[in-house]
């Protein structure tokens, strides 16, 4: 259930994009905590995957030595200690789909922000180019208006394209490592993942932040 909530949160976001891209690509619902976080209006795909890399060590460390201990255990006492070892012995197998996740993410996320980057330069030139044609042409400035928003609607339309193939890469890495994962080590990836997004949310960490001294880093 946890796992068609986030599935049914970005297949929102798609819905949200069909009707008015710019409110995903720059969603006011973010504080600015979160936003560092974002990649075209959203979770980073790579979050997903550093979060299980950061798990997998941490609870590792924790189990490391522990697991002998379960032979002493009743059968009822090892299965409620299912979820404590859940990560002793991560399989061969999960470190391989983890390195192909990674390696899909290294292709197509420098992909798509080609696509965006392109979307933004062919923006700006076409408004250059086409602005001084209609202000020679006839010098109206309802010809100039009617101009910027045509073009602007067609952009629109490829922006409306390029962020639903990135929200497709947020749902399609979640499946992926979701489906990679026994049932013990997916309800617990799911809940750590949670918190940490809502850990985002803390009204506390915000007010830290935006009242905070530190000066601004020059790099």
């Amino acid at each position: 259930m946890l796992h068609q909530h986030f599935q049914a949160y970005f297949n929102a976001l798609d819905h949200a994009a069909q009707q008015d891209v710019t409110q995903v690509l720059c969603p006011e619902w973010h504080n600015s905590i979160e936003t560092p976080f974002l990649w075209l209006g959203s979770w980073h795909p790579a979050v997903f995957s550093n979060l299980l890399r950061a798990f997998i060590s941490k609870y590792n460390n924790m189990t490391h030595g522990s697991v002998s201990c379960m032979s002493s255990f009743t059968r009822s006492d090892q299965k409620k200690q299912q979820f404590s070892f859940a990560w002793t012995h991560p399989s061969p197998e999960l470190f391989e789909h983890m390195e192909q996740i990674d390696r899909g993410l290294r292709l197509m996320i420098p992909a798509i922000l080609s696509r965006m980057r392109d979307v933004q330069i062919s923006f700006v030139g076409r408004i250059g180019c086409d602005w001084v044609t209609s202000i020679s042409s006839s010098g109206g400035e309802g010809t100039v208006q009617e101009m910027v928003t045509d073009i602007a609607t067609e952009k629109l339309e490829e922006l409306t394209s390029i962020f639903v193939d990135a929200n497709r890469q947020r749902g399609s890495i979640l499946a992926e490592i979701i489906g990679a994962l026994d049932i013990y080590q997916s309800a617990l990836y799911l809940e750590g993942l949670a918190k940490f997004i809502i850990g985002f949310r803390s009204p506390e960490l915000v007010h830290d932040m935006e009242h905070s001294k530190l000066p601004v880093s020059p790099h």
